[in-house]
């Protein structure tokens, strides 16, 4: 079942840009990590 907003582009775009942001932040290898700031990213 396909939600009417899955079509729109800005939907589309906001899930990919998400994605990207997830990966980078896994990415993130540092003795001092900002464990706070990457949970609320």
């Amino acid at each position: 079942m396909r939600f009417a907003y899955e079509d729109l582009e800005v939907w589309n775009k906001a899930v990919d840009f998400a994605v990207e942001v997830i990966d980078t932040v896994e990415e993130i290898s540092s003795d001092r990590r900002h464990y706070r700031l990457i949970e609320q990213i």
